[in-house]
């Protein structure tokens, strides 16, 4: 920490960045392994279909697409260019105030995991529907995911709400790369 602390803030974020991508890099490869070595014979079937792998892969998918979006959706919205909108924007009425910052990033990591879950197994029972490549499959999904999710919520916000205008654009393009950042990371762990 001693040593992070000395560069300057956008030096140290790539850094966390770049060492919460290589762990994230080897939780994926010592997953794949795991399933690709497992004794399908302890797998539940149900109609000819192996059913817990399938679930595993979908928690453990779920995680990780939390888990990355956590990460890169806190540099989206903690740099300083989106920080000084959001605290341009701190007195309105419309934000929610959170005097424990460690029990806001606790409830937002447990809703992040609990839509990541969600998404995972949407993504499950759509995979054989979407394209074959896993790319254009993590594109093809993170739009159905900003159709389904992003937009309507935009509208209702703008339409129902007093939330900041300015903080309603931020929200519409960070979830917007948000939803393909864990459709993206779904089509390469599932």
């Amino acid at each position: 920490i001693r040593v992070h602390s000395t560069l300057a803030p956008e030096h140290s974020f790539l850094v966390w960045i770049d060492l919460s991508y290589n762990i994230l890099r080897v939780l994926v490869s010592l997953w794949q392994n795991l399933i690709n070595t497992a004794d399908q014979k302890y797998f539940t079937t149900i109609k000819g279909r192996s059913v817990m792998p399938n679930l595993l892969s979908s928690l453990f998918g779920g995680f990780i697409a939390s888990l990355v979006w956590f990460i890169l959706g806190g540099a989206l919205y903690m740099n300083p260019f989106i920080a000084k909108i959001y605290h341009s924007a701190e007195y309105s009425p419309a934000l929610k105030k959170w005097p424990n910052v460690p029990k806001y990033l606790g409830t937002m990591f447990l809703f992040t995991f609990v839509q990541g879950f969600f998404f995972a197994l949407v993504y499950l029972f759509m995979k054989s529907i979407l394209p074959v490549e896993t790319i254009s499959r993590g594109l093809t999904f993170g739009l159905i995911l900003i159709a389904i999710k992003i937009i309507p919520r935009f509208l209702d916000m703008w339409i129902q709400s007093t939330y900041p205008n300015r903080l309603l654009i931020v929200e519409l393009i960070n979830g917007s790369i948000g939803s393909f950042i864990m459709a993206l990371t779904l089509a390469y762990v599932i």
